[in-house]
């Protein structure tokens, strides 16, 4: 064993036998310090350092300081060497932060020469060195790059296979037999690397390793053992659990030098830390843990120091206002050993949807959470990676502030409703103010139109009527003068004729016939009149029972003035004998006119005659169509848009 002191001789039982300060060739003691030994044949060993490389007698306690051929001369140049190996063909291999140089042995004596082509840069530093057993080698830079070498067959000399860059620093190469991989612990983890091509990747990805910088590994009977500086990590790969080893249970020190890792003839494992030596069978270390309990240290309302909880181990339940819904709390575990190494997990039922990994942080916050009924639930995880069954829960209950209740909910539903009720009232009255007034306004039309209808039937007919009369008398009186005669005719036709339009003026202007009944009537008793003093037979269909319809005046008139108008074409242009109307009622009204004349000739309508375009303009008018059919006579077709 080395230290800077010297060098210690130990038995099997790791008891010292001795201590040593080698001599070095001028009398004087060693007092620097090496960072590997290495033994070759039974009396010798290659001792490395930053002060270069020398040859120690165990026998003579002598040390003889071993001088090469540098590339450096610096204080970071080939005098300081950082790894030696011995080769599978008995040779060694050492790197500085100048050069690699390899060290034969030739008619014994030992011969130290610069090695392979990665000597050929100008500067180049190397570092962690190894060789598997079929040869290949592996040389780490001190950049970013690791090196396959392979044997030459037909010479001494070793070649490159493959750069790889690798930035992390290698402490350790360990050969896994048990899957044939190459392990790196290095400065960024546990790498793997696959030797049939060389590549590499994390294997340290899912595993809870507590430490980045791993200084040497070992894995024997499916655990994995890393060395590092917060203690000795072990991962059992049988049932997936981890246990992180400390001072708390028997380490000198949680800190392990680099690659100092060593197995005796028993299989025992001997490490070294910074304050001393760790030996122990791998295949006979028990990680039992008694189980921690997790417990609340300290909880704070709203953040404030002094709104903290007293005894927050001893209650089970907190109630809160509605203005203290942040809360915090602090939280350990009381266990006997491993304590720094526990885990936490916490949920807030009825918040939280899942546990939430605190990790060994041992605080937690909640804001602004809703009025309600919660559940906090703590449970701890220790260094095997097990949790504990002993929880700690506490219950808190957040009172609803006054309108996050149920009465004022109900009072501000109330109040809304009695509002829109109001809001509904109001618009209603103004409504139906407002249908009054329409509806009093088209009463004084409706008694206007009767008035002026009355009117016009008293007055106007009844002179109208005096004018027929008198030239009815005319007529009687000058029966001999034939030109009197046929004035007073005429007199006596246009009175007709007037008195006739009059009564159509009063029958549309008379609310009391505002009825589709009303208008059927009045066009059968016109149509039936009309034709049968022409000599025509007249044929009238209409459904017998007919709903109280309103129908407006102005309605009532295009249609009856366009029936007229059909009739009057009948009669003075078809020479038929029987007229059929037919009207149907369904989502329209309709008015089919049909005559067995001789039909409608479209290409000898006389010049300016306005009877039929009349028609049309009147059924645009009420938004509805009309058609003409010649089939066996002539069908005049009015279609009027109105539901029954």
């Amino acid at each position: 064993m080395n230290d800077a002191g010297g060098l210690w001789k130990l038995n099997n039982e790791k008891q010292i036998l001795e201590h040593r300060q080698p001599i070095l060739q001028n009398g004087k003691k060693f007092s620097g310090r090496f960072d590997k030994i290495l033994f070759y044949g039974t009396h010798y060993a290659w001792c490395i350092g930053s002060s270069g490389l020398f040859q120690y007698d165990l026998t003579t306690n002598r040390l003889r300081k071993i001088y090469y051929p540098a590339f450096s001369t610096d204080l970071f140049g080939s005098n300081w060497i950082n790894d030696i190996i011995r080769l599978n063909d008995g040779s060694y291999l050492f790197s500085t932060y100048c050069g690699l140089y390899r060290i034969n042995m030739k008619e014994k004596k030992f011969i130290i020469e610069p090695f392979s082509e990665l000597n050929k840069k100008k500067y180049t530093s190397f570092a962690a060195l190894y060789q598997d057993e079929n040869g290949v080698l592996y040389v780490k830079d001190g950049e970013d790059f690791l090196y396959v070498l392979m044997k030459s067959k037909e010479s001494e000399e070793y070649s490159i296979l493959k750069v790889i860059s690798f930035l992390p620093v290698i402490n350790q190469f360990y050969f896994d037999k048990a899957t044939n991989y190459l392990l790196l612990a290095t400065s960024h983890g546990l790498f793997q690397m696959d030797r049939n091509n060389y590549s590499l990747k994390k294997f340290t990805s899912g595993i809870p390793v507590p430490f980045l910088s791993i200084s040497s590994m070992m894995r024997a009977n499916k655990k994995l053992w890393l060395f590092g500086d917060k203690g000795l990590f072990c991962w059992d790969e049988r049932n997936n659990t981890a246990r992180t080893f400390t001072v708390e249970d028997g380490l000198p020190s949680n800190e392990f030098n680099l690659s100092a890792l060593n197995f005796s003839s028993t299989g025992e494992c001997i490490a070294a830390t910074t304050n001393g030596l760790v030996s122990f069978f791998p295949d006979r270390i028990h990680d039992t843990i008694y189980p921690p309990l997790a417990q609340l240290t300290n909880i704070y309302i709203n953040d404030a120091s002094t709104a903290f909880v007293p005894n927050s181990q001893e209650i089970n339940k907190i109630n809160l206002e509605y203005d203290q819904n942040t809360f915090s709390f602090d939280f350990s575990p009381i266990a006997f050993q491993n304590a720094g190494e526990c885990r936490f997990q916490y949920k807030l039922e009825g918040f939280d949807e899942h546990w939430i990994e605190s990790g060994t942080k041992r605080y937690t916050r909640y804001s602004n959470i809703p009025p309600g009924k919660y559940l906090f639930q703590l449970q701890v995880i220790d260094a095997n990676g097990r949790i504990s069954p002993h929880k700690k829960t506490l219950e808190i209950e957040i009172a609803k502030a006054f309108w996050q209740t149920n009465i004022f909910e109900a009072a501000m539903l109330g109040l809304i409703l009695f509002g829109m009720w109001l809001v509904l009232k109001w618009y209603l009255n103004i409504k139906i103010r407002k249908q009054k007034r329409e509806f009093e306004k088209q009463q004084a039309i409706e008694k206007e139109r009767t008035r002026i209808a009355t009117d016009m039937h008293d007055d106007l007919g009844a002179g109208l009527s005096k004018i027929k009369y008198l030239s009815e008398s005319i007529q009687l009186k000058k029966g001999n003068d034939e030109a009197v005669k046929n004035e007073v005719k005429k007199i006596a036709s246009y009175s007709d004729e007037m008195v006739e339009k009059m009564g159509e003026i009063v029958w549309a202007l008379n609310e009391k016939n505002d009825t589709l009944a009303d208008l059927i009537a009045f066009t059968r008793s016109y149509a039936v009149e009309y034709l049968s003093n022409q000599g025509i037979q007249c044929i009238f269909c209409a459904p017998e029972i007919l709903s109280v319809l309103f129908v407006t005046g102005e309605t009532r008139r295009n249609i009856f003035l366009s029936v007229k108008e059909s009739l009057h074409n009948v009669v003075k242009h078809s020479h038929a004998n029987t007229v059929s109307i037919n009207i149907t009622i369904d989502k329209n009204l309709q008015v089919i006119i049909h005559d067995n004349g001789i039909g409608i000739n479209k290409n000898h309508i006389r010049p300016f005659s306005n009877g039929l375009s009349n028609i049309k303009k009147r059924m645009e008018e009420l938004k509805g169509n009309c058609e003409f059919e010649n089939k066996a006579g002539t069908s005049v077709i009015l279609n009027v848009p109105f539901h029954e």
